[in-house]
C-alpha cells in the first residue's frame, strides 16, 4: 500500500530493516498520522532499549514507496540523501558527514570542474556551489587525514566488508568500495578532495603537474616492460612493483604521489 494512501487513512507504514548474526530481516511498523505527520520517522527508542534483542541492530528505515535510508557504516547514524531534481545522487551521514555514492556518480563528480554547481543535501534543498570545491587545499587535506578510516567497513546496503582502494592511482586518497553494490564510501572531505585532485592532476597543463604525470607514466611503463621481458622473475617483478608503489605514495616511505607530495606541488605553483 502506498504511503500517500496510508496517510489518508491516518497511518504511515514504515519498513524497519534489522541486521544481526543470523542475517537480515524486515518488520513493518504502522504509525498514526498524529504521531508521524506523514513526514517524520517512527519513534526509534523502542529499537534502542533492547526490545529487538541484543543481537539485532537497526540497519535501515524507510517509508513504503520511498528511498531506502541505510545507516552510516562509520557511526551508524541514519543517512539522509542528496537529490538532483527527482533523482537521488548520493547519501550522506548527518553525524560524521561521510558520503555513500555509486561509483558511476562518483566518476561524474570527480570529472566536474571545481567551482561548478553541485547538488546539495536534503530532499528540499536547492543546488548551490559546493564550499569544499573552493576551500583551501591544505585545510581540506587536514580534514581528510583526520577523518580517514583505516580499517575496512561494512557496506551500508549489503553489509559485506568493503575494500579500501583508490579511484585512480594518481589520486592518493583512499575510499571504501563495495563491488557488489558498485558504490563507494568516502569519509568527510574526500569527495571534494578527489574532485579537486582529479581535475588538477589529469587536466592541468602546469609544468610541475605534467612532470608528476610523466613520472607515473614512466613507472607504469617500466613495470609493464619488465613483466613482458621476464614474467618468470618474481624478484624483479616485486622490485618493479615496489618502485611503482613508492612512486604512487603507497609505500610507508611516501613518494611522488603521496598526499603530502601532491599538495606541496599544487600549493607551490
Amino acid at each position: 500500500m502506498a504511503a500517500t494512501l496510508d496517510c489518508e487513512q491516518g497511518y504511515t507504514h514504515w519498513i524497519i530493516r534489522l541486521s544481526g548474526a543470523a542475517g537480515n530481516t524486515e518488520m513493518r511498523l504502522s504509525v498514526r498520522r498524529s504521531e508521524s505527520g506523514c513526514t517524520h520517522g517512527p519513534d526509534m527508542r523502542k529499537f534502542s532499549d533492547g526490545e529487538t534483542g541484543p543481537a539485532l541492530m537497526v540497519s535501515a528505515i524507510y517509508r513504503q514507496s520511498e528511498v531506502i535510508m541505510p545507516r552510516c557504516p562509520s557511526c551508524f547514524a541514519l543517512m539522509t540523501y542528496v537529490k538532483e531534481g527527482p533523482i537521488v545522487v548520493r547519501k550522506t551521514c548527518p553525524s560524521c558527514f561521510g558520503v555513500w555514492i555509486e561509483r558511476i556518480r562518483l566518476l561524474r563528480v570527480a570529472r566536474t570542474q571545481p567551482g561548478a554547481v553541485m547538488p546539495t543535501s536534503s530532499p528540499n534543498s536547492t543546488a548551490s556551489a559546493d564550499p569544499g570545491q573552493t576551500a583551501n587545499l591544505r585545510d581540506l587535506v587536514e580534514v581528510v587525514v583526520e577523518s580517514d578510516t583505516k580499517k575496512p567497513l561494512d557496506c551500508p546496503d549489503c553489509h559485506a566488508t568493503m575494500e579500501i582502494q583508490r579511484l585512480h592511482p594518481m589520486i592518493p586518497v583512499d575510499l571504501q568500495n563495495c563491488r557488489s553494490c558498485a558504490s563507494d564510501w568516502l569519509d568527510v572531505g574526500k569527495l571534494e578532495l578527489i574532485s579537486r585532485l582529479y581535475w588538477e592532476l589529469l587536466h592541468s597543463s602546469d609544468p610541475k603537474i605534467v612532470e608528476l604525470r610523466e613520472k607515473y607514466a614512466l613507472a607504469s611503463l617500466g613495470l609493464e616492460q619488465l613483466k613482458e621481458r621476464d614474467a618468470a622473475s618474481i624478484g624483479n617483478l616485486g622490485r618493479a612493483g615496489q618502485m611503482l608503489d613508492w612512486t604512487m605514495g603507497l609505500s610507508p616511505g611516501g613518494g611522488v604521489f603521496s598526499l603530502e607530495g601532491i599538495v606541496g606541488a599544487l600549493s607551490n605553483r
